[in-house]
Parts: structure tokens; sequence; C-alpha cells
């Protein structure tokens, strides 16, 4: 299968632009691939997360954490890298805006082996204790 997860980043409480140019992208190389696209958020729900269904993603989850308020690379790192072995995507992508420039590829090879050929493979983290909450929001 080819399920992917997208990084998705919003900003003034709605979904930034680039993440939905590239949910669509996601999901037409989801459907080439026989798999779905899952969107994630570190902090609160944009007002329009929903609307990513629009544009092909089958479920959004949003991450909270009071720790992740302010933009911090290790705890997004560290929650990012937690989420992808939960839910374990054959391809994680995230758009080229200096927050994924510093976090995303960065600190995510690092974190995994083989990040470059599309597997997420390592060794489950020694604290699961990343995530506050973990909520879903209803897609339109």
């Amino acid at each position: 299968m080819g399920n992917i997860l997208i990084f998705t980043e919003a900003q003034n409480g709605q979904v930034k632009k680039t993440s939905f140019e590239l949910a669509g992208k996601a999901a037409q190389l989801a459907g080439e691939l026989g798999g779905q696209v899952e969107a994630v958020f570190i902090g609160t729900a944009p007002e329009n997360a929903a609307d990513l269904g629009q544009y092909g993603v089958k479920k959004v989850t949003v991450i909270e954490n009071p720790n992740l308020t302010q933009y911090n690379t290790g705890g997004f790192a560290r929650v990012l890298t937690e989420f992808i072995q939960e839910t374990n995507p054959d391809i994680v992508l995230g758009t080229a805006s200096p927050l994924k420039r510093r976090l995303a590829l960065p600190a995510l090879e690092r974190r995994f082996a083989s990040c470059r050929h599309q597997a997420a493979v390592a060794s489950r983290m020694k604290s699961s204790s990343c995530f506050r909450s973990l909520s879903s929001v209803p897609l339109k």
C-alpha cells in the first residue's frame, strides 16, 4: 500500500495554502499507490482543518501538548517521530516551508534510519508521553 502522512501547518487559525496544495498532490500519489492520505497538525486544530477532506485527505489528527504552543524543534520532532511510529505510514511528506526545513527533513532523517527511502524504520522511543491529547477532525 501507499499510505501517506502529511505534516501540515496553520497560520492565524487557518490551514496554510501550501498544506492544501500538498494534500492534493499526496492524494494523487496515494491513489496511484492504492493508499490513503492522513494529515497531522501539532498544536491547535485550525478552523478550516476539515477542508483538507476536499483535497483527498481521509483523516486529520491534531496532536495537542501545552509544552508545544511555541515552536521547539526538539519537541516537535519528538512528537512527530512518535506519531509516525504509531501510524507507520509508507511515505511522510511536508512542504518546503522554513518550519519543515528546520524540523521535518533534518530532524526526522536523523531519527529514522531509512527516511530517504520512504520507509520509517526505527525502534520505539523509550517514552510514550509525548502526546497529551490526540483528536480527529471530522472531514467535509
